[in-house]
């Protein structure tokens, strides 16, 4: 799959943030037209302004330098601000005077704009993404790791006992004990056989991180690591334990390269609570794959998306009473990680990460807090079933109770950045 170069990761990252913000702000605006009111400044961004200029319809367009947000203000409610006006219910054409159907309606129309955003990249990616086929049907085997009977086509069923019910290889090894062969159980021609061929996850190399402490000690693609400091390397999982456990210090390899055996010393990197050496996983079995129909990436985007708030409405309340894993969580530097091994993986991860950050962007902004939508919305309702707008006590009292639950949210993931 092809990824993007550096340039282009930082250059499709803007690209996508200022798409996610625009319709955001979109939203609110045709909306807002929809229901009557005027909207007299629509800023897309914050910061320093770099262009701005003002529509037919008397609309003020201004772009800021960072595009993390940004707000419709509507003419009435403008004027009103500048005026001194502290009671809005004069302004009957204003935002927060206007009934609470046309509030919420404009309120929401910014979410409701991320959401399907959300939901298009993120089926938009998995079109471009191909997907492992059920049953599973083997394409190839890796080279290197020993005879295989295994044949292209094969359908396997299991592999020692452990049934291929959907998933990854990856994920039945964790059924599988180390050995360096397995029996698999496969249907070929009509019929059920048994055969012998490599463990799905011997300890074969696919790709080496330019500039990592693996590509300094020599590592090369399709290098099968047999053992580190003297100890024999069956599976994947054990490379990876014994370099995080090896607290830095220099570990010898045996590598099998073409037939030769080769001695390397490679010295570990710090990552999180362990260590790595930069390198990725060759599949010692290669599955088919298929890509998924546009009906069948927007249903699959709708439950991904949808998982997401079911583990969040359980995992943030936990990790907010200190009884959850704050590691469940990324910070600043966790998202720009991803965002860019997401880019380099290739523009399928890149559209599911973007949509991902529409995605959340659309939940955050419906936190009943005063001055997000979500407040916008509350603040409406309270009007509506009391006939008056909420004095300061109920809105200070919303602002720092949902605020302190977003700053314990948000200081738990910075940790989280820095210890997982």
């Amino acid at each position: 799959m092809t990824a993007f170069a550096m340039p282009a990761i930082w250059l499709s990252l803007f690209a996508g943030f200022a798409l996610i913000v625009v319709l955001h702000e979109l939203g609110h605006y045709l909306v807002g037209r929809a229901v009557g009111l005027r909207p007299a400044v629509v800023s897309l961004g914050f910061g320093p302004l770099v262009l701005s200029y003002r529509d037919g319809r008397g609309t003020l367009w201004t772009f800021r330098s960072f595009m993390v947000g940004g707000y419709v203000a509507f003419e009435e409610d403008e004027a009103a601000r500048e005026a001194g006006y502290r009671n809005q219910a004069r302004l009957p054409a204003s935002l927060e005077a206007a009934r609470f159907g046309p509030l919420a309606s404009v309120a929401l129309a910014g979410p409701v704009a991320n959401l399907l955003l959300a939901v298009a990249l993120f089926a938009a990616g998995l079109t471009l993404v191909p997907k492992i086929t059920i049953p599973w049907v083997v394409a190839e085997t890796s080279t290197g790791v020993g005879a295989s009977e295994l044949q292209a086509g094969d359908v396997i069923l299991s592999v020692d006992g452990c049934e291929a019910a959907g998933g990854s290889l990856k994920a039945l090894s964790g059924c599988l004990s180390p050995a360096a062969e397995v029996t698999y159980q496969i249907r070929r021609d009509g019929l059920i056989e048994a055969v012998r061929g490599p463990h799905p996850m011997r300890p074969v190399i696919e790709a080496v991180s330019l500039g990592g402490a693996a590509a300094s000690a020599g590592l090369r693609p399709d290098d099968v690591v047999r053992s580190i400091d003297g100890r024999a390397v069956l599976v994947w999982d054990e490379l990876v334990a014994m370099v995080s456990s090896s607290e830095g210090r220099t570990l010898s390899l045996d590598v099998l390269r073409g037939g030769d055996l080769v001695e390397l010393q490679v010295t570990p990197e710090p990552h999180g609570p362990g260590y790595r050496i930069g390198v990725l996983h060759q599949p010692s079995v290669v599955l088919q794959e298929d890509r998924l129909s546009i009906g069948g990436a927007f249903a699959e985007s709708i439950r991904i998306l949808s998982g997401v708030v079911a583990s969040a409405s359980y995992d943030l309340p936990q990790i907010f009473l200190g009884r959850g894993d704050r590691c469940t969580l990324s910070g600043p530097a966790g998202v720009a990680t991803v965002a860019v091994e997401a880019a380099r993986s290739g523009p399928g991860f890149m559209l599911m990460f973007l949509g991902m950050m529409s995605f959340l962007m659309a939940l955050f902004n419906l936190l009943p807090i005063p001055g997000l939508d979500g407040g916008h919305v509350a603040v409406g309702l309270y009007r509506a079933t009391f006939g008056a707008l909420p004095g300061r006590l109920v809105t200070g009292a919303l602002f720092i109770g949902m605020t302190t639950i977003v700053l314990v949210i948000m200081f738990n993931a910075a940790i989280a950045d820095f210890l997982c």
